[in-house]
């Protein structure tokens, strides 16, 4: 684990400098990062499907999704006291990110198919993606409702609003490319190693490969995402916390489930499964409410969002 989170942040900082180098807005350069962030999560993902051992798979995107929401916003507002963003900026970016969790969830759950599942998730992920790559001058340009456009304007500024904390980037080189090998190389590397070494303790120890999935797994591959929250949070950058957070979340569970649904498909959900994905949407609801709050979210709603994680890593582990 200590390979793994080594490679993805070293995977973070080259995706950033590459990011920086080609003039990706704030908001856009968090997507890149949070995707080096979430490569651990990912990969072990991939390898306990491929591996055959879906509940271990599918438990750690949803256990990974649910403990990001305590460890990057509940705990982030614990230590720093407070996480803030605008209003327009958490609902814009809530927003996607619970629709795409529905549509996910929804796909796991086996309500839908996975190409219809695709087709949701690409007509609400391409025009964020979009918007998220403009800057706030380049959204009044847009010929929208004015109303509209005064939303995604605001939300836009919001998500862009600690770009000028960000601290200087050095360019990227061509060692980077080389550093991205390396470090996708090793987490892949370690992913197999730590699904095979978690499901051969868990047998051995009588471990159910539901708690292996959600709360063993998902918590330490969330390890670097974590990190990077506090030390954000710590540094008053709210903003990057939340969209880090919510796109964190979003590809996550997007590239973690739906590539796999669509490459090998997946077996009937199990009620555990089923709780998680439910409990998943539930929590993302909860925390999206006590962080609209006009002071952003305290310690108290930090504290809640943790005892909510807490309930649900109980019944997992009590779970028969």
């Amino acid at each position: 684990m200590t390979v793994m989170s080594w490679a993805s942040v070293r995977l973070t900082k080259v995706l950033e400098r590459i990011g920086a180098r080609l003039r990706f807005s704030e908001g856009l350069l968090g997507i890149v990062t949070a995707l080096g962030a979430d490569a651990p999560e990912v990969c072990s993902a991939f390898v306990a499907l491929l591996s055959n051992h879906h509940e271990v798979g599918l438990g750690v995107v949803l256990g990974s999704n649910i403990f990001n929401l305590a460890g990057l916003l509940g705990l982030s507002a614990l230590v720093a006291g407070r996480v803030s963003i605008g209003r327009q900026g958490l609902w814009f970016n809530g927003g996607i990110s619970l629709v795409v969790s529905a549509v996910v969830v929804a796909l796991v759950l086996q309500w839908i198919s996975v190409w219809s599942s695709l087709v949701l998730l690409a007509l609400v992920l391409v025009p964020y993606v979009a918007l998220t790559a403009m800057r706030p001058r380049q959204i009044a340009k847009l010929k929208l409702p004015p109303k509209m456009k005064q939303f995604l304007g605001v939300a836009i500024s919001h998500v862009h609003r600690d770009a000028w904390k960000r601290e200087n980037i050095t360019h990227a080189s061509w060692q980077d490319a080389l550093w991205a090998t390396l470090s996708v190389t090793l987490i892949v590397g370690s992913s197999i190693g730590a699904v095979n070494s978690a499901v051969l303790l868990g047998s051995r120890w009588g471990v159910s490969h539901t708690v292996i999935g959600m709360l063993v797994l998902a918590a330490l591959t969330s390890v670097p995402n974590v990190i990077a929250a506090v030390q954000l949070a710590r540094e008053g950058r709210g903003a990057a916390v939340v969209s880090e957070s919510l796109n964190s979340n979003t590809l996550n569970i997007l590239v973690g489930v739906s590539l796999p649904a669509l490459l090998i498909g997946f077996a009937p959900p199990s009620p555990s499964i089923i709780f998680a994905a439910l409990w998943l949407l539930g929590m993302k609801i909860v925390t999206l409410f006590v962080a609209s709050h006009r002071h952003g979210l305290h310690r108290a709603g930090g504290a809640a969002i943790l005892m909510l994680y807490m309930f649900f890593a109980l019944v997992i582990f009590l779970w028969k």
